[in-house]
């Protein structure tokens, strides 16, 4: 079983294309993992539009069941996530039976220092998948810690992305 060691979201993407032997390009504010060897194919990609805020997709199927342990750190992470396609199972450290992450269910993932979560992708789907990652102490340091700077953050990101298209 693959352990993630929760960290800044590129640290953690790096630490699974390590595992899968995937290729990983990084740039500014940036990542992309693509897989496509016998473990399966497709990418994982985050972008991060502002300090404290990463949005990660996945859009992969594998050929073996993707299990990983996400150790969490003192960082306090949030997970807030949407299943686009397929399903995920997950269950905390505490816990003896998964919970199943159904197709279009929402849900929000944060974890105590030393504590861990298990995740299983089952193989052989189409699973799509986004997370979007918050970092508190980030955005506390940015200054994004009120709905106003936010908002005003996510619409320049919006516009951006317009504008390229």
């Amino acid at each position: 079983m693959l352990n993630i060691q929760e960290s800044n979201p590129v640290n953690m993407l790096r630490q699974f294309a390590e595992h899968y032997r995937a290729i990983f390009e990084e740039d500014f504010g940036a990542a992309n993992l693509k897989l496509d060897n016998e473990k399966g194919r497709g990418h994982i990609s985050l972008f991060k539009p502002f300090a404290g805020v990463t949005a990660w997709a996945y859009s992969i199927r594998f050929e073996q069941d993707l299990k990983f342990n996400l150790n969490f750190s003192p960082n306090k992470l949030l997970y807030l996530g949407i299943v686009v396609n397929g399903y995920q199972l997950h269950k905390y450290s505490n816990e003896k039976t998964y919970h199943k992450i159904h197709q279009s269910q929402n849900f929000i993932l944060v974890g105590e220092d030393g504590e861990s979560a298990e995740f299983v992708i089952p193989k052989g789907i189409d699973f799509k998948c986004c997370y979007v990652i918050l970092e508190p102490s980030k955005l506390e340091i940015s200054g994004n810690n009120n709905s106003t700077s936010l908002q005003s953050d996510l619409k320049k990101c919006f516009f951006a992305f317009s504008k390229q298209g």
